[in-house]
């Protein structure tokens, strides 16, 4: 039986992007000095976009060790929050001010994965927290926060280092061969008023010389000083500010950083390509790298930003499909519309946050069982069946499909007993 629309129940419409500017502007503070910085600048930002500042505080439970051995969370004690609550409001209105009261609050959790999902949920259009570098060891067994909410959320994250009280001077932007590098400029506007010198920089990665070819092939830098100028046109600039555009050769997170160190930069601004999760265990991206590498700020723009700029907006319509006896009938329909479409998949759970687990694959197809409450979704090269991948979630409780207006599939969300998997279109 396929199932229509009248036997889906309808939970909800929505505006599928949220548009540069109409989210508010998220700033994470304990109270210290990097968040004095974050703070500062964020005031700027919302006299220069008119979005509205929200801080979040996140308290973490402390850890106890018991017979056995193991470890538990000690339930926070309403002191420490009161006492985080108290730090936190005083330094707001200490360089925030009074007028308006910026809304402030107080979670208790995993500051990573708290913040992740107060951005998310908030729709907001920028990140903003302090700069603080983490040695080898201590990312093994913690994530850099700013880092983790570009990855969960996909929004700009601005990460500032303490005492850069002042507007931008000096700025770096890199700038790769996609519409991210100019998504990313323009997203910088509101920080470069005061700009002086601004350094358009594209670094070529150096190809090693196949064993077959007498010599390397010379170097076309075409695409490059094309990508460099269109970035030069989007730039909002003063009058009196100096432009200079540059093409290295080395890694593009070491040349970056090298050069921002070089010229004294108070700004580095990246585009992100977002990768899955065996990507990022592998090897960092090329913002992550250099963010982790630099100095001065750094505001980093994820490609799916840029996808989000290019689609106009248009209203989402959710259906819930409770009835697992409608399932297959939903899922081979569903296959039958988009396959060979491209898609992510993400996983949301308590434990783990956000997870990309696959972006930017063709959807081979998506098939179930409901006796098992087990669905699989099938993504890969469509000529090449052996590079494809399967994703199977278990304990399925739930299915929602949302649609956009003019019936154009947006995303398939699974509801299962470990959290959310959604699938994801770009439409």
């Amino acid at each position: 039986m396929t199932p229509t629309l009248l036997e889906l129940e309808k939970v909800g419409s929505q505006r599928l992007h949220i548009r540069s500017g109409d989210g508010p502007i998220i700033v994470a503070s304990d109270g210290g000095a990097p968040a004095a910085t974050a703070l500062a600048v964020a005031k700027l930002l919302r006299e220069r976009t008119g979005s509205e500042i929200r801080v979040v505080s996140v308290v973490e439970p402390t850890a106890a060790v018991v017979p056995a051995p193991m470890l538990v969370n000690v339930p926070v004690p309403e002191s420490r929050v009161e006492l985080r609550h108290a730090i936190v409001r005083e330094q707001i209105d200490r360089i925030v001010g009074d007028a308006p009261e910026v809304p402030l609050e107080i979670e208790v959790g995993w500051t990573p994965a708290v913040l992740t999902q107060v951005v998310r949920e908030s729709g907001a259009s920028i990140f903003v927290a302090g700069l603080v570098h983490h040695g080898r060891v201590e990312r093994i067994a913690r994530t850099e926060t700013p880092l983790s909410v570009l990855r969960g959320a996909s929004v700009p994250v601005l990460a500032l280092p303490w005492g850069m009280m002042r507007e931008p001077r000096c700025v770096v932007i890199g700038v790769d061969l996609t519409e991210t590098s100019l998504v990313a400029a323009r997203r910088a506007a509101p920080l470069l008023h005061a700009a002086e010198r601004v350094y358009l920089v594209h670094v070529q990665e150096p190809v090693a010389p196949l064993a077959e070819l007498p010599v390397v092939p010379e170097y076309d830098d075409t695409a490059a000083r094309d990508a460099l100028e269109n970035v030069a046109k989007v730039l909002e600039l003063p009058p009196a500010a100096e432009v200079e555009t540059r093409i290295l050769v080395g890694h593009p997170a070491f040349e970056l950083a090298d050069l921002a160190d070089y010229v004294r930069a108070d700004l580095l601004v990246l585009g992100h390509r977002e990768r899955n999760m065996w990507g990022r265990l592998l090897h960092s991206s090329v913002a992550e790298r250099a963010y982790r590498l630099a100095s001065c700020g750094v505001l980093i723009v994820p490609d799916r930003v840029a996808s989000r700029e290019r689609t106009p907006a248009r209203e989402v319509i959710t259906y819930s499909v409770a009835d697992r006896r409608q399932w297959p009938g939903l899922m081979a329909d569903f296959t039958r519309r988009n396959a060979g479409r491209r898609a992510s998949v993400e996983v949301f759970s308590d434990a783990m946050g956000a997870q990309s687990a696959s972006v930017n694959f063709p959807l081979f197809g998506v098939d179930c069982d409901p006796e098992a409450r087990s669905v699989e979704i099938m993504l890969g090269d469509p000529e090449r069946r052996s590079r494809h991948v399967t994703h199977t979630i278990h304990g399925v409780m739930g299915i929602e499909l949302s649609s956009v207006v003019d019936g154009v599939d947006f995303a398939l969300k699974l509801v299962h007993d470990e959290g959310e998997t959604v699938l994801a279109f770009v439409v």
